[in-house]
């Protein structure tokens, strides 16, 4: 199975004020996850992560055919309102989810959106502003998990899943500690906080999601972040945790 991981990360530039300290443990807390042995067993070179790319960098490296790949983003985003959801790849350059799409001849796809999604006008043009991969690196039992995520994905139908952070025309908010965006952290511990997962069952992204919207309820009280997950008519969602 062709799978590939694609980690975007967009702090900005630090000392800057739009600047992001949370996106590295974004990113991070995602490749350790996929690295591990619960997240897929997925290799070094399935996994591919982005700093504050150039478009030119960012499409040469995305564009291909894949049976399964993963969009990470987290850092500024905005609603646009002729080309939808877009992200601010660096502190000069935008890049829309539809374009990215385009880039890939993949039938199954899953994105994971970790930003503001506030509508703007057509002017608008930039933006103003735990994990420790710990399991056996036993060569046979990474390839038993391995082998138990390519199966499950084979068994799910094809199309793309999408996940936000937030609603439309709403902030993403960050953790005020530096540990990352509320709901990308609520979900990273949501999956971390879960053990002994027998053998034929796994967490697929929806499970996750549904986690982590309440856990960040709970932590961020006064957050009026309301994470959103494209519908979908599937009978199987993407696995996330096996």
């Amino acid at each position: 199975m062709n799978r590939k991981a694609f980690l975007i990360g967009s702090p900005m530039i630090k000392g800057d004020s739009d600047y992001l300290p949370g996106v590295t443990p974004d990113i991070v807390n995602m490749k350790n996850h996929l690295f591990s042995n619960k997240g897929g067993a997925w290799d070094n070179h399935e996994i591919v992560i982005f700093e504050n790319p150039s478009r030119d960098d960012l499409f040469s490296k995305i564009r291909g055919n894949y049976d399964f790949a993963i969009i990470q983003y987290s850092g500024h985003g905005f609603e646009h309102e002729n080309t939808g959801t877009t992200i601010n790849i660096n502190p000069y350059e935008n890049v829309s989810l539809n374009e990215i799409h385009n880039l890939m001849d993949c039938p199954k796809r899953y994105y994971f959106i970790d930003c503001c999604r506030g509508i703007v006008p057509e002017e608008f043009r930039r933006s103003t502003k735990l994990f420790s991969a710990m399991e056996s690196d036993d060569s046979r039992i990474r390839m038993a998990y391995k082998t138990k995520y390519k199966n499950i994905l084979s068994s799910c139908e094809k199309g793309t899943s999408i996940i936000y952070s937030c609603g439309l025309n709403e902030s993403a908010d960050e953790d005020d500690r530096g540990l990352g965006g509320i709901f990308s952290l609520g979900y990273f511990l949501s999956a971390n906080s879960i053990r002994n997962i027998p053998e034929d069952k796994y967490y697929s992204i929806k499970n996750i999601f549904e986690l982590a919207r309440e856990r960040m309820k709970n932590d961020y009280p006064m957050t009026d972040q309301n994470p959103m997950m494209k519908p979908e008519r599937r009978n199987r969602y993407f696995p996330f945790l096996i």
